[in-house]
């Protein structure tokens, strides 16, 4: 909102600037800071002195002193990075069994400030752990520009580590059920061997990685990832992810992207492992076995009412098949439409086909437990959402090959930390409704009340200042309500 001149008027002290929020105007202290090898200072806000009431300028705190090298910093943001460690702090420990403690904590740092603050860059990393609270918990961590690029290249280059850690999640996550599936990236690099061209990459004019992850369907967070180049297609990289990270265990749910017979039976050759493929309509498989003929056995799967069949092959090949009926009326009247002279035999085929979705796995598993889990991989759809949407990591911005797969790997770990906050908010009560009796009769949860970005934003609001030499407490504006609520529903005030 435009800041109107009348406002601007009113006296102030220097070096501050107005800032509108909830119909308020607050007057920020801003200094600058000299960064090595820019030419211009940055910008730097200090914090909140005083706000303009009734025409006048009201004095909230005295000003703070300008930040210079080798001074404190007695105000720092809190909220968001103490959430972040709340449901990051066991990664952390992970992390520390296979990195030294100095690269773990800094992978760990970066990870939440990639959180915090999304689509942060390397030469703003530094300010912004120096003025959070992580600052505190974890201190110490050397966050220079400088720095942090040979850290991602060394890193890189040590990659065993970053190997270590992946296979140790695939044991944790072993006997779950997980989703794979891989999107792409903007890599229009030439100084690594990832930017190639997509299929997709070529009509947009930009070339592409491609990130392979797998997810959990209990956890709600990733388990695995790897970085291929943008032309790697799904099929062909399976083998190589399988084989990398040692998964012995568990269901795989893929898409018909990673159809193949070396692919399924690669997992039939790996005695823990199960797969839930989907078949295209047109596959032999299922001509062979009539999957089209007399689905009519009913089935109650999330309030839909559907019909199947189920097959045994032989003892590791399964066939099932759904009819959706309300999908098949919909598929039928395309079809009518585009259609004037109806072909009887082509139409009695298509008629059976409407509707249908077959899967093949290599285990004789319930019909609801195929559907669901194929039903749910829309949830790492909205994972790669919160990767490219919210936290703005749509854009690879480093160059050589080791420096990629180390600024992907700490994109993951911020995709965990992320997922584990999307369900915290998910689970956090934080309004009550009441009848007239003063009864409860329901409880929202912090995320039907916010959005993410939202109750990022509102926790970004919740300070931590030093009192005296060396206590610190939590410090959020007065009178808005719902910042208290949220500090008290996440346990975050001091």
């Amino acid at each position: 909102m435009a800041i109107p001149q009348e406002i601007k008027d009113v006296p102030r002290p220097k070096g501050t600037i107005i800032k509108y929020s909830f119909g308020r105007y607050f007057v920020i202290k801003r200094t600058s800071k000299r960064v090595p090898g820019k030419k211009t200072p940055r910008t730097v806000d200090l914090g909140t002195i005083g706000e303009i009431v009734d025409g006048q300028y009201v004095e909230i705190r005295k000003e703070p002193k300008k930040v210079t090298e080798g001074k404190s910093i007695n105000i720092k943001s809190y909220g968001p990075f103490a959430v972040c460690h709340m449901v990051g702090k066991s990664l952390l420990k992970d992390l520390k069994l296979v990195f030294n403690e100095t690269d773990a904590n800094k992978l760990y740092a970066i990870a939440i400030l990639r959180v915090c603050e999304p689509d942060i860059r390397n030469r703003d990393i530094k300010l912004a752990y120096d003025t959070s609270y992580l600052s505190e918990v974890i201190p110490g961590i050397a966050l220079s520009e400088n720095t942090i690029s040979t850290f991602l290249r060394d890193t890189g280059m040590e990659y065993l580590s970053i190997q270590n850690f992946l296979k140790a999640r695939a044991k944790k996550f072993a006997s779950g059920t997980q989703i794979l599936d891989s999107t792409l990236k903007d890599n229009n690099s030439d100084t690594n061997s990832f930017s190639e061209f997509s299929r997709k990459g070529r009509v947009k004019g930009s070339k592409d990685l491609a990130l392979m992850y797998s997810y959990d369907l209990e956890s709600k967070e990733p388990v695995l990832m790897k970085t291929y180049s943008g032309n790697v297609l799904d099929v062909r990289s399976l083998n190589d992810f399988i084989g990398e990270f040692e998964v012995q265990k568990g269901i795989l749910v893929m898409d018909k992207g990673f159809g193949s017979k070396a692919n399924t039976d690669l997992i039939r050759s790996i005695k823990g492992l199960r797969f839930i493929l989907p078949l295209k309509r047109s596959s032999s498989l299922l001509m062979k076995h009539k999957m089209y003929d007399d689905i009519c056995t009913s089935i109650t799967i999330d309030d839909m009412e559907l019909t199947y069949k189920k097959e045994a092959v032989d003892d590791r090949t399964f066939l099932y098949s759904f009819r959706d009926p309300i999908i098949a009326a919909e598929e039928e009247v395309v079809y009518l439409k585009k259609h004037d002279a109806l072909d009887p035999d082509d139409y009695g085929q298509a008629k059976k086909e409407f509707g249908v979705i077959s899967f093949e796995t290599n285990d004789d598993m319930e019909p609801s437990q195929v559907y669901e889990a194929y039903a749910s991989r829309w949830e790492i759809e909205t994972m790669f959402k919160m990767f490219k949407e919210i936290l703005d990591l749509d854009t690879e911005n480093v160059h050589s090959d080791y420096s990629v797969i180390t600024s992907e790997f700490i994109n993951y770990l911020s995709v965990i930390i992320a997922q584990r906050l999307k369900n915290l908010f998910i689970k956090t009560p934080l309004k009550e409704k009441k009848n007239k009796k003063k009864e409860v009769v329901s409880t929202t949860s912090v995320s039907e009340n916010y959005t993410f970005k939202q109750t990022m934003r509102y926790l970004s609001k919740i300070k931590m200042v030093r009192v005296g030499n060396k206590k610190w407490v939590s410090n959020y504006p007065a009178n808005v309500k719902y910042i208290e609520e949220l500090a008290n529903a996440l346990k975050l005030v001091v």
